[in-house]
């Protein structure tokens, strides 16, 4: 849990059992329920934007860290729109992010350019999921979707 490395004083409270990866797959840990049960734990503005920049969100799984807020910009506000639209919400979060970052837009774009391939969307999958894409297998996903889009 990110917040755990933010917030002192969370380790112990908040159950974070990472797999061998260092990625927490317990969905126990890391759902809804998880991310409502950190929020309960902490009062102070700036560490209720933690716990939410902690969480992924959406179907497009946008961690919020730097973003403004969908919404209206608070913790609070946040939440709730999501739960009113949470498609809306998931679209303004990817929209607010892509914004802050050209480079992917960038990669995305050449991917396309390059026909759309797993090997073409390398590069995005590494920027937008990180380090670890190909261990979820980000840029096959991309490339299946890429051709169903344009078939």
């Amino acid at each position: 849990h990110l917040a755990i490395r933010r917030v002192p004083g969370l380790a112990g409270l908040i159950p974070h059992h990472p797999g061998p990866d260092g990625i927490n797959r317990n969905r126990n840990e890391t759902n809804r329920a998880a991310f409502t049960h950190a929020l309960s734990l902490l009062r102070r503005p700036e560490n209720r934007r933690h716990a939410l920049n902690a969480a992924a969100w959406g179907r497009y799984q946008v961690h919020p860290a730097g973003l403004a807020l969908p919404g209206d910009g608070t913790v609070e506000g946040f939440i709730s729109a999501f739960d009113a639209d949470p498609a809306a919400t998931s679209d303004a979060l990817l929209t607010a992010y892509l914004v802050s970052r050209p480079d992917v837009i960038r990669a995305g774009n050449a991917a396309v350019a390059a026909g759309g391939t797993a090997e073409a969307w390398r590069r995005f999958s590494s920027l937008y999921n990180g380090p670890k894409y190909e261990d979820t297998g980000h840029h096959l996903s991309m490339a299946r979707h890429y051709a169903v889009a344009t078939a």
